[in-house]
């Protein structure tokens, strides 16, 4: 019957799921409250129980179910021109087929439709247009279409079809928890092996008096007590990974149930979608992490303990990820995302629907057409331009790239420094996931350095590992994320050309970039993509972009001036280039004395490049932060060193982050520097220099030889 409990749950699940569907209860959406904010597109906000559309606006009810049954509806608006004999024509579609047409009066009235059986697709999707004519009332620069005040649907009687869509979010859901419970649960056969080594010992104990047989005996003792202690770690991990999901998933469905007939089945399918696809990020962010943390040799207690790590700065990113972020640039990236799904990703590259080329690398593209995708798939089909609207969601769910990019750095970390006899193993996983200038920077600002940071990070691992094909392939793929990468080539090619693998090392890179700019390659926009590299170094052409790096401390705060200033008659843009030319060296020469201290060098060369280079921006030092806490761990550097730029990186952006300088009652310019926050700023370059300069003796140690593990 145990065995059957699983099965009899789902079925349960299942009929229950189909039961809720048959409420006869009418859908409501007030339009004009402030929570019908989910449902729409390219509204106006909420103005006394109504909202304005604009030229064209969706509403979007998604998961009704009963797309089998004869609907009857209506929508109450009014066209209310002032002075106007006449209102604005009108025309109500539902799902792409037009449902009214009329020319909108200007008080309040119902436009009434009916929608036939099937109308609604398997799913119950009601996509209903409203397109009308616009006009501009003085002192106000919107085009407003008709006032929208409240919608309802209700069907007409009959069996219904629960939704498929629902249905099948259900089920993935149900895999997602699958993919948690096996993640939390300790590989059997370390396990297996620990219980076995943990077993009395049959030697020895009949050594007086004792014959062959009773040794056997004993032997045979001892291997019953172990298989019995490895058949029941097997039990419980099968009802683990079996039983659970299935317990989950009965669990899931009844909520659904509730949800479905005590609130608007509407909102039961903008919850659900939005928990499924959390659920989705999280597990796969559980399945990578499982995947690549040592589970077997950290045992069960210790593997627990890192997956609440992991649990905690999830959400301490989810937490934060909910605010605006860094504006001019989240505008970019939710344009950017609009762009590539409205007309294809390799559209990026030229000027459309009032969006420019990016300056970033095209990999980027992927992460922001997948989440813009979805997000049009399951919140908003209308999709409306990003800048006609503030989808607040969007930009929750533009930093989810981001977390993964950090929980999988994190992971990979965790397993190049655990060791089985230390007691500080948690040490370096976390203080890189709760570093509080990488949180800052991806959850807070919605930036994307954690996203090549994990590139050169895998760069630099494969490296070690004398993998010159797959050190090709990541670093390929970190130049097509961010040219910053550049920073840290030198170090893999040359364990490359050591290792007789220079040839692997290139061919794995191109072939990496080729699959990358294929969509570009194919539609012959391969142009728009060099362009971008090449125009690199006109996008911000001067001194320090709010960087507390030498450059800013040498000029007392004026950075923002051109790099083609000079210093003793040569520019600082050929400054910068020399010395980290000299810093390069430096790296190169540690790296072939001692292979080992690769990851140090690695750092040193994300450090050196903010540092020393013109056009650098506040964040551009994060991508050292993975490699030293290896150098760390491995006594190559010191956690002082590790704690102390993280707080000056994190001051860094602090120090000009749009928000923060308005808060202390600065002006907006204040972020580019200026008289307000000068001290701080200098103070902090100057701190930064010095930090710049203890990792330099670090390294000078290190080419001698003379290093000491701190």
């Amino acid at each position: 019957m145990l065995r059957r409990l699983p099965f009899i749950l789902f079925c349960v699940a299942l009929i229950a799921f189909a039961a809720a569907f048959q409420s006869p209860r009418r859908v409501e959406l007030a339009v004009g409250a402030e929570d019908a904010a989910p449902f729409l597109a390219n509204f106006y906000d909420a103005e006394r129980g109504y909202r304005w559309t604009q030229a064209h606006s969706t509403i979007w009810l998604s998961g009704l179910g009963g797309g089998n049954q004869a609907w009857h509806g209506a929508i109450r608006l009014s066209g209310s021109r002032p002075g106007a004999s006449a209102g604005p024509s009108l025309t109500i579609s539902l799902n792409g087929a037009p449902a009214v047409s009329a020319i909108a009066a200007n008080a309040e009235r119902e436009y009434a439709f009916d929608i036939a059986p099937g109308q609604l697709g398997v799913n119950g999707d009601a996509r209903i247009d409203i397109e009308s004519q616009t006009f501009t009332p003085t002192n106000d620069p919107r085009e407003l279409g008709v006032r929208v005040f409240d919608l309802w649907l209700e069907p007409q009687g009959g069996f219904a079809l629960p939704s498929l869509k629902l249905l099948l979010m259900a089920l993935s859901l149900a895999g997602a928890f699958t993919i948690a419970s096996a993640a939390a649960t300790p590989s059997l056969p370390y396990a297996a092996r620990r219980n076995r080594a943990d077993a009395p010992p049959a030697r020895g104990i009949g050594r007086r008096g004792g014959g062959f047989g009773r040794r056997s005996n004993l032997i045979l003792q001892g291997d019953e007590i172990a298989s019995s202690q490895t058949a029941l770690l097997a039990m419980t991990e099968r009802v683990l990974q079996l039983s659970g999901p299935f317990l989950w998933f009965a669990t899931l469905v009844w909520a659904v149930v509730a949800v479905a007939v005590l609130a608007d089945r509407a909102a039961a399918g903008w919850w659900l979608s939005l928990a499924w696809l959390a659920a989705l990020a999280l597990g796969l962010a559980a399945g990578l992490v499982g995947w690549i943390a040592p589970r077997a040799a950290l045992g069960s207690h210790r593997w627990r303990f890192a997956l609440l790590l992991f649990a905690a700065a999830a959400l301490v990113r989810l937490v934060l990820g909910l605010g605006r972020g860094y504006e001019g640039d989240v505008e970019i990236y939710l344009s950017l995302a609009w762009k590539t799904v409205t007309y294809g990703i390799h559209s990026a590259y030229i000027t459309l629907g009032e969006v420019p080329p990016p300056n970033t690398p095209p990999f980027l593209l992927y992460p922001f057409a997948v989440v813009g995708w979805l997000y049009r798939e399951l919140f908003s089909p209308l999709f409306p331009p990003t800048w006609l609207n503030d989808p607040a969601l969007l930009r929750f769910l533009m930093r989810w790239p981001t977390l993964l990019a950090d929980l999988v750095a994190g992971a990979l970390i965790l397993r190049a420094t655990f060791r089985a006899d230390d007691r500080r193993w948690w040490l370096p996983v976390t203080l890189y996931l709760f570093n509080p200038a990488l949180i800052f920077d991806s959850a807070y600002w919605g930036q994307t350095a954690a996203i090549h940071a994990l590139w050169m990070l895998l760069a630099v691992m494969a490296s070690a590992r004398r993998w010159p094909g797959w050190a090709g392939a990541a670093l390929s793929l970190a130049l097509t994320t961010k040219p910053q990468a550049l920073a840290i080539a030198p170090l893999p090619a040359l364990n490359a050309w050591r290792d007789r693998g220079l040839l692997r090392f290139a061919a794995a890179g191109l072939l990496a970039w080729l699959v990358v700019v294929a969509p570009f390659l194919a539609a012959g926009m391969l142009g728009g993509v060099i362009a971008q590299y090449t125009q690199t170094a006109q996008y911000h052409p001067y001194l320090s972009v709010n960087a507390h790096n030498l450059w800013w401390l040498l000029t007392a705060g004026q950075g923002w001036q051109p790099d083609t200033n000079g210093l003793a008659g040569v520019p600082f843009r050929i400054w910068g280039f020399a010395l980290f030319g000299l810093a390069t060296l430096l790296s190169v020469a540690v790296t072939w004395r001692n292979r080992a201290s690769l990851d140090l060098a690695a750092a040193y060369q994300s450090l050196a490049f903010f540092m020393l280079l013109s056009q650098i921006h506040e964040n551009h030092a994060l991508p050292l932060f993975a490699p030293l806490a290896l150098a760390c761990a491995g006594g190559r550097a010191s956690w002082r060193l590790y704690g102390a730029l993280a707080l000056t990186a994190l001051a860094n952006m602090a120090l000009h982050d749009p928000a923060l300088v308005q808060a202390f009652g600065f002006p907006g310019e204040e972020i580019y520097g200026g008289p307000g926050l000068a001290a701080p700023r200098l103070i902090n370059a100057a701190v930064q220099t010095a930090l710049f300069g203890w990792m330099t003796i670090d390294m000078l140690s290190a080419l001698r030889g003379a290093r000491k593990p701190a």
